[in-house]
């Protein structure tokens, strides 16, 4: 993997797993507090920066919006995020997984999950097995093994306009129950995504209804799938890569948040300086605005630094990889006049 990668500093999550001995530090100093990591085992925590320090990488974590101190992380789990995806459960292989039980998520995920899509934001690597971050209506649902979950793959594939054996069998929810009642008038057709292992698949017609149906109602659907070239395994790389993207798009978003506060501290101090609302006031809300205001301002500034540095170390990413692929072609055409000889 790209050491630049591996080694650049952006803001992560971990779900913290770690000896007892391996004690938090309130600062990085000789004489530096020590805190007991006890209260953060299986917890969820977020690395806002790292820091070397006497020779090894130090993460500066912090609980929700708490901040706790500085760490060597050792044992704990990366959760590497990404934009959100789109699952099913397979109800004949459910499970019961210890993970859960761990982070404090006890309830019947079979009776949650059954029939539902299911939204995944993240991954980890637990005994040797893949996990999702699971998502019902944006509320965190666990970490789920990847081989119990059905992912809905993408296509964009025009189809034939009879390409469908049973125009009636066509339906609005995608456990496929209560047909819809109307014929279907289909000019044009389109296979927007797939479960494979449900075997049932979204389809759009005529450019703007969404219907669901089973694969086993498309005529010659095993060629179409067969064709599109859909499959593809994320390396290590391709995870960090995506995690960086997503720290950034949280990043991004944090910067508009404070540069609306910015503008509305600044319309209120504005407007309202020379009047009598302003100075009916007490002197503390008037100093305690100011403040929030000057903290807002620092606060956008380290935001726009952060998203400078990240912008650089993107385009220089992607400069290195023009390069490589420049590259393989070269090679690429140098093999075949071998060939050719």
């Amino acid at each position: 993997m790209n050491n630049n990668l591996m080694n650049y500093k952006y803001s992560k999550q971990y779900i913290f797993i770690e000896n007892e001995a391996n004690v938090i530090l309130r600062n990085l100093k000789e004489d530096a507090k020590v805190i007991d990591n006890t209260d953060y085992q299986w917890k969820i925590v977020s690395s806002v920066t790292q820091k070397k320090y006497n020779g090894d990488v130090y993460d500066f974590i912090q609980l929700d919006d708490q901040t706790v101190g500085w760490v060597k992380l050792k044992d704990s789990i990366q959760i590497f995020r990404f934009k959100a995806k789109t699952f099913k459960l397979i109800e004949d292989k459910y499970y019961s997984d210890e993970i859960n039980s761990k982070l404090d998520f006890e309830k019947d995920f079979y009776s949650a999950f059954e029939g539902k899509l299911l939204t995944a934001k993240s991954e980890i690597e637990y005994n040797g097995k893949k996990f999702y971050g699971i998502f019902l209506k944006n509320k965190f649902q666990g970490f789920h093994p990847s081989s119990y979950l059905d992912e809905a793959v993408e296509y964009n594939i025009s189809l034939k306009r009879d390409s469908l054996i049973n125009s009636e069998k066509l339906y609005t929810v995608s456990t496929l129950n209560n047909a819809i009642d109307d014929q279907v008038d289909i000019n044009t057709l389109t296979l927007v995504l797939a479960f494979h292992s449900k075997k049932i698949a979204k389809l759009q017609i005529d450019d703007k209804e969404m219907y669901w149906t089973s694969l086993s109602n498309i005529e010659n659907i095993n060629e179409v799938l067969n064709m599109s070239g859909q499959n593809f395994e994320k390396n290590e790389e391709d995870k960090l890569i995506e995690d960086i993207l997503y720290s950034v798009d949280i990043e991004r978003n944090k910067t508009k948040k404070i540069v609306k506060s910015v503008i509305s501290a600044k319309e209120f101090l504005n407007l309202n300086k020379d009047s009598k609302q302003y100075m009916s006031f007490p002197d503390t809300e008037i100093k305690k605005l100011e403040n929030e205001l000057k903290l807002t301002k620092e606060r956008l500034e380290s935001q726009k630094d952060y998203n400078n540095r990240l912008a650089e170390q993107k385009n220089r990413y992607k400069e290195r990889m023009v390069f490589v692929e420049e590259k393989l072609k070269e090679l690429d055409g140098k093999y075949k006049e071998l060939k050719k000889k």
